[in-house]
Formats: C-alpha cells, structure tokens, sequence
C-alpha cells in the first residue's frame, strides 16, 4: 500500500510539473501578445497622428487657396489670372513637400482650369465626381474624398475640394499620399516583414507598405476583408491572427483617425513569438523539459525497485505456505525481524530481537 501510493506521488508530481509548465507559458505568451498589441498599437497610433497632421496641412492650404481663388475671381481675373495663381501656388507647395505631391484645379464657368492642364481636361466629366458634389453639398466647407486611382497617372490619389462663392464653382487639389510617406518619419525605418495600410472609411488602400508585390486587384481584394473584419471587431483580441498571402498567421493592430480613415498594422505571428522577446518563453520550456525527464527517470526507476520488491513479497509468500516460521536475520547485527511466526513460539520469539535468544529454534534465513 505504501509502495502504491509513493507510485502514485510520483505520478502526481510529475503531472503538476507539467500542469505548471504548460501554464507558465501559456501565461507568458499571453503576455508577450498583449505587449505586442500595445506596441502595434501605439504604431499605428502614431502614423495615424502624421497622416492627421498632414490632412490638416492639405486642408490649411486648400483654404488658403479658396481665399485667394475667391479673390481672384471676384475682382473680374480672367481663367488665365486663376491658372498662374495655381501654378505659382503649387511651386511654393513643391518647396514643402516635393514634385507632385499635389495637382490644384478649378471648376470656372463650367470649364476646368488647371495649373497643368490635361488635354483630356475638356471632356472630363467632372460634374458626376464625388469631389465636386461633395463640395457643391457642403459650400463653404472643405471635404476629402475616398481614395480613388488617377485617370492620368494611374495612381491612388485623394481629393480635397471646396466650393467657391462663385456659382458651381469647385476649387480641388488632388493629393497623391503615397509620395509623402518616407519623407522624415518613422517609415523610413526598415520594417521588416510588418505590414502597414492607412485606408478610406470605404476599405479602400490609399497608401500601403508591405514585403509582397502583388497586383491593385489582389492588394485591393485583400485589404478590404482585413478591414472588414477589424470594422466588425473579429481582429480586437490581442491574440486574434489574420492570414496573410503566404497563409502565415499575423498579428492585427489598428487606430482609427478623425475622419474615419483606418490605419491598419499587420506583423507576423512567427516573428513576434520568436523573436528576442520570447526568450523567458522558450527558456521556462526548456527547463521544463528537462525537470519533466529528470522525474520521468526516476518515475521509472522507482516501477524496476517496485517491481523486485513486489517479486521478494510473491517469494516469500509462497515459502510461507511451505515452513512452519520465516525470520530475516541480520548475522552482522546479530538481530532478526519474524516475517512469519507460528504461534505456539509467538510469545517466546516475538516480531523482533537478539538473534542469540533464539538458539533452541530452527531458522530459515533469508538475505
């Protein structure tokens, strides 16, 4: 019974060993993600303040812009008056930000007037077009379209635009937001496999830093599930995973700025689970290993010793079927234990004693 139950402690211990191990790190990866969270967080916190600053940047200059159009035009200037102001006016924005940054063009006497103009500017449908509409709708305000790709260049491009006092008239600047990033913030920076997206309310990319070269389409199709599934609130939890091309788990982390516009930061599972911070993790794993096997040894070990123990029991049970008495004798002690009596010398011999008191009896003795 004894020997069954420190079978059964060693058991037990071996099973909490591992019960503690499991949940030690369980614990520590649930940590290690909710620090991840935090951080990704905070990233996307942060490049989401840049993109509000710039957006106010676009809106101080696009209202500047209307003042000086509005003035313009209120003083009788002519379309080719309102065109060298809006060329002269773009070379001081080319100083800030750099070559084609912004495109500024107005709607005047329904024609577009444009600081570079497009041979395509006459039969532009520019009426059916959310930046006009959107302005016309909120006169005197400016507002900012979703994202959209360029006629011209092909590229996705932002447009800010503001009614004029004059009668439909639009003064709009398109903004191409990929060409400010990389320009003295934190982007410059390598990023490794992160993965970053600002989107439109709609889902729709209009800048993106990522390690695959995929097509729009492809790039399109696949940011706007992630941004549906972040709008929903399935990617909230700090260890919810989102696949990416290369059916890889990543971590989620996403801030939404003033205007609706979602910032969006993808980084690899792998890569934040095994990377230098993980190292506690790994660590408590190994120890555990090894705790585990050193008991598993001894765990086996204390079966063999049960095992011959059990089998010395069988023997000497079944030479106590066959002898009248069996005693272990000790002959360097000179003691001796009864394992088995009979009984009519059980009050003479007892269950132990001095060997030598027992000299007018038969022994069997057993080592």
């Amino acid at each position: 019974m004894k020997r069954a139950s420190s079978t059964l402690l060693n058991a037990l211990t071996i099973f909490s060993v591992i019960l503690i191990i499991v949940t030690g790190i369980f614990f520590v990866r649930m940590k290690l993600l909710q620090n991840i969270q935090t951080l990704g967080t905070s990233v996307a916190k942060s490049f989401a303040y840049e993109e509000e600053a710039q957006v106010q940047m676009f809106h101080n200059f696009l209202n500047i812009g209307s003042q000086y159009a509005n003035d313009i035009i209120n003083q009788d200037g002519t379309e080719e008056d309102l065109q060298k102001w809006m060329l002269d006016y773009y070379k001081k924005v080319i100083n800030l930000f750099g070559e084609k940054v912004i495109d500024p063009y107005a709607v005047i006497n329904n024609k577009i007037v444009a600081a570079y103009p497009w041979e395509g500017d006459g039969t532009y449908d520019y009426r059916n077009t959310q930046w006009y509409q959107k302005a016309l709708r909120k006169k005197g305000d400016i507002v900012f379209t979703d994202a959209y790709q360029d006629v011209i260049t092909q590229e996705t491009i932002v447009t800010a635009s503001i009614a004029l006092e004059k009668e439909n008239a639009v003064l709009a600047m398109d903004i191409y937001m990929s060409k400010l990033q990389g320009k003295g913030n934190f982007f410059e920076e390598d990023m490794g496999d992160s993965s970053i997206y600002l989107c439109d309310t709609k889902g729709n990319i209009i800048f993106s830093r990522t390690p695959w070269n995929k097509s729009r389409e492809e790039m399109s199709t696949y940011v706007k599930e992630l941004f549906t599934d972040v709008k929903s609130g399935v990617l909230s939890s700090y260890d919810a995973t989102y696949k990416d091309f290369d059916e890889k788990k990543r971590g989620v982390y996403y801030y939404e700025m003033k205007n609706g516009w979602l910032v969006i930061m993808t980084i690899p599972l792998q890569s934040i689970l095994l990377g230098e911070s993980s190292v506690l993790m790994y660590s408590l794993l190994t120890i555990g290993i090894l705790l585990i096997l050193t008991l598993c040894i001894l765990f086996i070990r204390d079966l063999i010793h049960h095992k011959k123990i059990k089998a010395a029991d069988e023997t000497v049970s079944v030479l106590s079927d066959s002898f009248y008495a069996i005693y272990r004798v000790n002959l360097r002690n000179g003691t001796y234990i009864s394992l088995k009596n009979a009984k009519d010398v059980d009050k003479d011999v007892g269950m132990s004693g001095n060997y030598d008191h027992h000299n007018c009896h038969s022994f069997l003795h057993l080592y």
